[in-house]
């Protein structure tokens, strides 16, 4: 069947020795939805008895009252076996292919494929929300001209369309008017006012073709799923921010994180106020960054970490990451997490498998998902997406691997 075995692993399934071990021993062998669809196309099980000396109406009792209890279960594929096996394939603790799909589009629930670039996820009160650039089609698709699309999900696989949740603006006179630019938007919700805050890189429709207005935008919604309502751009601290995110810490405090300066050439932590819609006015420079961008952070033990890109356009580069035990530094700059080949493209850590780093979500299990988008510069708005599950070590290391 084309099945592989690793050197050393015996070839055969131990059913074949204890169907004949002994006759009160009773061997039954299930076949689970995984070999079954790799094998035979999506059959999701398979079971077989085998008892020493047993005749054949003794077998035809045990397989009669099996299937009287998994009839849909047994040599072929009902509708709701198959179901079933896809949203087991589908569950993150089960595996990690189904957030994969690097070259594949990804699809809502209404057929369509996502938009949803340069992206974060906000989990509020069973579900997720995921937040991202609405890209268009042609020269111009990086700029924008609709706004942020959001998108609504229980399981992280399967993801409702909630519309574009802040829009542009078609007067000429607004600060985001059509045509200027809006980067990596990140939302959070703010217990201490009961507000979702929506941050995301800005440049002004005049400064869109040099980036250098480099600034941060804040909208506000009383609900995950907006509308919401432009407030201002601002440079904080008087600096020029770029690629950005937000970090809301377990006491609640939160914290603007961007690659500053001409060349993106160091990352900084601004805090926030208590109700999220300013700045406290101090700056934290993250002197082991270097020409980072594309941070994501998160939390894990005690820990923070970031994870980043270099700054080489939209092509892609080798991830890397910082750690540190406290928001404010200092920081110390560790090596390329990401391990393993994408056998499809060749593309591996030094390229990050085509990939950029966009953000990492907690999941209730306390391991961790990033997410990446793969950039196509000549179709922006057709870029893909691809997310990775991996855990935090015991020395405060982590790894990112792509599944074999």
């Amino acid at each position: 069947f084309g099945l592989v075995y690793e050197k050393g692993i015996h070839g055969e399934s131990l059913f074949a020795e204890f169907a004949t071990l002994d006759p009160n021993v009773l061997a039954v062998k299930l076949d689970g939805c995984t070999k079954e669809d790799y094998v035979w196309g999506l059959r999701v099980g398979f079971i077989t008895f085998a008892l020493k000396g047993a005749s054949e109406a003794q077998l035809k009792v045990l397989e009669d009252k099996a299937a009287g209890s998994v009839r849909s279960c047994i040599s072929n594929a009902s509708s709701i076996g198959q179901h079933l096996a896809v949203a087991a394939f589908a569950a993150w603790g089960v595996t990690a292919s189904a957030g994969v799909r690097s070259w594949e589009p990804w699809y809502d629930t209404n057929g369509h494929v996502i938009n949803a670039h340069g992206g974060g996820v906000m989990y509020d009160d069973g579900a997720y929300w995921w937040y991202g650039e609405h890209k268009v089609y042609g020269e111009a698709g990086n700029q924008a001209w609709v706004g942020v699309h959001a998108y609504r999900s229980t399981d992280l696989v399967t993801w409702e369309d909630r519309g574009v949740v802040l829009k542009v603006s078609d007067d000429p006179a607004s600060e985001i008017t059509a045509g200027c630019i809006i980067e990596r938007p990140k939302v959070v919700y703010c217990p201490n006012n009961g507000l979702t805050l929506m941050f995301f890189h800005f440049e002004p429709k005049c400064d869109r073709a040099t980036y250098s207005g480099g600034m941060v935008g804040i909208a506000q919604s009383a609900r995950p799923e907006g509308p919401f309502r432009f407030l201002y751009a601002t440079r904080p601290c008087g600096t020029i921010v770029r690629d950005q995110t937000v970090f809301v810490d377990d006491d609640g405090k939160a914290y603007f994180i961007a690659a500053t300066g001409p060349k993106n050439a160091k990352l900084a932590v601004f805090p926030l106020t208590a109700d999220y819609f300013d700045f406290t006015g101090e700056k934290f420079v993250i002197e082991a960054s270097l020409r980072d961008e594309a941070p994501a952070v998160f939390k894990h033990d005690g820990w923070y970490y970031i994870l980043a890109s270099d700054c080489t356009g939209w092509k892609p580069n080798a991830a890397r990451y910082l750690r540190a035990r406290s928001i404010t530094g200092p920081w110390e700059r560790m090596p390329n997490p990401c391990v393993g080949t994408d056998p499809k493209t060749g593309l591996g850590p030094e390229l990050t498998w085509g990939g950029q780093s966009t953000y990492v979500q907690k999941l209730p299990d306390g391991t961790f998902l990033a997410l990446f988008d793969r950039w196509r510069p000549e179709a922006i708005h057709d870029s893909r997406y691809f997310w990775l599950p991996f855990s935090v070590k015991a020395d405060h290391t982590f790894e990112i691997v792509w599944p074999r």
